[in-house]
């Protein structure tokens, strides 16, 4: 969850420009940034943590609730 987290926030915060360029490529492959595969990331571990927590915290009530 921090990592995830930490992914989020050091994200920069403009939009990263996608398929510009100042003349005629002289390829057909398109440049994209490596910016662009951390936000997914970033968010796919946060979820993965909250939902590890959520899970913990279910875990520990239901037993507590069963010693009682």
């Amino acid at each position: 969850m921090l990592i995830g987290g930490l992914l989020l926030a050091l994200q920069p915060s403009e939009p990263i420009p996608r398929r510009w360029s100042a003349y005629a490529p002289l390829s057909d492959t398109t440049f994209t940034p490596a910016a662009v595969i951390v936000v997914p990331l970033g968010l796919a571990l946060l979820v993965i943590g909250f939902a590890t927590l959520i899970a913990w915290i279910a875990y520990r009530i239901g037993r507590e609730r069963s010693s009682t």
